[in-house]
């Protein structure tokens, strides 16, 4: 099977996951039907690019999605619980924070710089009456980091080595873990994403 049909079996695959075992929660089935909505005719991976063509950027295709399916054992993983500010840097959609923020019950911030996306996910918040849920435009290194206990890292840039974050922040990151020596692995998992297999890092900030 070629890989665009296979990336698209899974997409369709853990949608009906998403139905259902996630839609039991009222706010989160509204906000995913209605983020489908959103999206219906305005694909967020050519949104995505067409915004980093108008800035100039060389690659434009670094938009990708992490399932849900693939997010509930990331958050089993580093623990999130309802004392948690998460925050999830290149948030997209903000699917991961609307389920987070649902079922977990934590406080999340949503962090990019299309403006698009923030737009709609903020208006959806705002209407759903969401009070542990933003979303913020901002670039990497203006993002407010300085009261998160998870941080999430989908795409993995070298400038994030030197994002100062508080101690005893956990920070996410697929693939490949971060050198920086104040951080220690805590936890690793392969999980399963649309392009394939990964290992994904729970890293501790200790000093």
């Amino acid at each position: 099977m070629p890989l665009f049909w296979k990336i698209k079996f899974f997409l369709w695959r853990d949608q009906l996951k998403t139905i259902f075992f996630f839609y039991r929660n009222p706010r989160f089935a509204i906000a995913d039907l209605l983020l489908g909505l959103f999206y219906l005719f305005s694909n967020p991976f050519r949104i995505c690019r067409r915004h980093l063509e108008r800035l100039g950027e060389g690659n434009v295709h670094t938009y990708g999605e992490t399932p849900l399916s693939a997010w509930k054992e990331i958050a089993q993983l580093v623990r999130l619980g309802p004392d948690d500010l998460l925050i999830d840097l290149g948030c997209g959609r903000g699917k991961l924070c609307f389920w987070s923020a649902a079922w977990i019950g934590c406080r999340a911030v949503g962090v990019d710089r299309v403006p698009s996306f923030i737009g709609r996910a903020s208006f959806l918040s705002r209407l759903l009456r969401l009070a542990n849920l933003q979303f913020r435009e901002s670039s990497l290194s203006e993002a407010p980091l300085q009261d998160a206990t998870v941080l999430y890292l989908y795409t993995f840039h070298p400038e994030e080595e030197s994002l100062e974050l508080p101690k005893g922040c956990r920070v996410i990151t697929v693939s490949e873990p971060l050198s920086h020596p104040a951080f220690r692995i805590l936890a690793s998992k392969t999980v399963s994403f649309p392009w394939g297999e990964a290992e994904v890092f729970v890293q501790y900030r200790f000093d």
